[in-house]
């Protein structure tokens, strides 16, 4: 009978949780090299048999919560009364001293960061900020950061080959060549260990949205934590009617421009895209000799309607964001054939690797934005990278593992190398094409550094 069961992804969702949360799940999931973003419809079944979990309780038990009073609902909301940065940067104290834990405090911590990141929006409640901060600031005191020092050794940056060292000192040199690979080893399996745990949270989730025709939209299966909150950002009216500009800013790779798409999907909107401009035209279009006005995406999603995202943002040049001064503000702008008015429905998402600010030591091409042109992009939202997601899009799980981990060993050692999401991806690609995963690695994020280098973040 449990065979026959149907799970679509909202179901699926929900017994995934109830496996990942039972206490056999662990033992379950190393004897079988499983996570949770590899259990479909036969996995989940199969664990649930094992682990002897009923699917069916299981889902009438979520139904029955569904269906619960809107009033129970907005009581609850009425409690979470946190704000996010405040629970964000609790988090982020966590992370930092998470392996110091129990395995059950730290899977207690991990599993509400999950709730309130995909479920709840970032918005916590009273007792879950406090038991997240209180463990976070327990373990990170002086006395126990003494006592916990030799449970993950760190390499300082200057561990990293560096030519003018070398020549300096290379007795010193030699002797960091020969000690670097048993530190490496010693970083290898916690890095491992914290990838792996960033991975059990992902889950797939069905997102709605009222739209302002009164119609309901949706998004579902892997998102970003953000992803909500950009929704709610998109749907908010000013008292002007149109929607705030927003601004992405982080990394690259760390799926701006799909999450756009997402929105425009879930909203019903056409979606546009201009990437980095040089020249005024690029963007508003241009009269030609015949008397022919030719029309860019953006012209088509401010008078027709639609979502356009500005990506690379922090590239453009100053005349290009000069000429949009007016659009973003005034809810008209003069194209080549004369004036026109902003559609309601026109929804402007900014996207860079900075804030506006200037070159910083990863991205050295990015411009210095005027602050008059930053003020029209007054909602500001940090997209970083989401490991979870990364490996639901990248098309190989396990080659998306290995590059993450190559990521936490290079921060780990201070190499300053961009790996992203889109090698992950071309990888994927490659080794679906026939390449082995060593040759997709030396292809993607390997390409460009030295023996040494590699040694480093590939943990040999």
């Amino acid at each position: 009978m449990t065979d026959e069961i149907q799970l679509g992804v909202a179901r699926r969702s929900i017994v995934r949780r109830a496996i990942t949360s039972h206490h056999g799940w662990t033992a379950y999931r190393r004897e079988h090299g499983l996570d949770a973003s590899s259990l479909g419809t036969t996995e989940c079944i199969a664990a649930c048999k094992t682990l002897g979990i009923d699917i069916y309780a299981v889902l009438a038990e979520a139904e029955a919560e569904a269906n619960s009073t809107t009033t129970q609902g907005e009581d609850n909301m009425k409690e979470r009364t946190i704000p996010a940065a405040a629970f964000t940067l609790a988090k982020d104290r966590f992370s930092t001293v998470s392996h110091l834990m129990t395995e059950a405090e730290r899977d207690k911590g991990l599993s509400i960061i999950s709730t309130v990141l995909l479920r709840q929006d970032g918005a916590a409640t009273a007792a879950q900020y406090h038991y997240v901060r209180d463990i976070a600031l327990r373990y990170g005191n002086e006395a126990n950061a003494t006592a916990n020092a030799a449970a993950v050794v760190t390499p300082p940056p200057a561990m990293v080959p560096d030519a003018a060292v070398t020549a300096a000192d290379p007795a010193g040199a030699a002797l960091g060549a020969m000690v670097l690979p048993h530190i490496l080893g010693a970083l290898a399996p916690e890095i491992t260990r914290i990838v792996e745990r960033r991975l059990e949270t992902v889950q797939t989730v069905r997102i709605e949205v009222a739209r302002h025709d009164g119609t309901t939209g949706t998004t579902e299966g892997h998102t970003h934590p953000q992803l909500a909150r950009l929704l709610r950002i998109c749907s908010a009216r000013m008292l002007s009617g149109y929607t705030p500009n927003s601004m992405l800013v982080g990394p690259t790779g760390t799926g701006k421009t799909h999450a756009a798409h997402q929105v425009a999907r879930a909203l019903g909107l056409e979606y546009y895209a201009h990437g980095a401009m040089s020249m005024s035209h690029e963007l508003l279009g241009f009269t030609d000799a015949h008397g022919r006005t030719h029309r860019t995406p953006f012209r088509d999603a401010f008078e027709r309607g639609g979502l356009v995202i500005l990506d690379e943002l922090d590239s453009w040049d100053a005349g290009v964001t000069l000429a949009l001064n007016a659009a973003l503000a005034n809810g008209y702008a003069g194209f080549p054939d004369g004036m026109v008015a902003r559609h309601r429905d026109c929804v402007i998402i900014g996207a860079g690797n900075t804030h506006g600010t200037g070159a910083t030591a990863e991205f050295v091409g990015r411009n210095r934005l005027d602050s008059a042109f930053l003020s029209r992009f007054p909602v500001k939202l940090q997209w970083d990278a989401d490991p979870a997601l990364e490996v639901a899009i990248s098309g190989d799980a396990a080659f998306a593992r290995r590059v993450q981990a190559a990521r936490e060993r290079a921060r780990a050692v201070g190499l300053k190398h961009l790996i992203d999401l889109r090698q992950m991806q071309a990888g994927a690609a490659l080794i679906a094409a026939g390449f082995t995963s060593d040759e997709a690695a030396d292809l993607t994020y390997l390409a460009g550094l030295s023996a040494d280098q590699r040694r480093m973040i590939e943990g040999a």
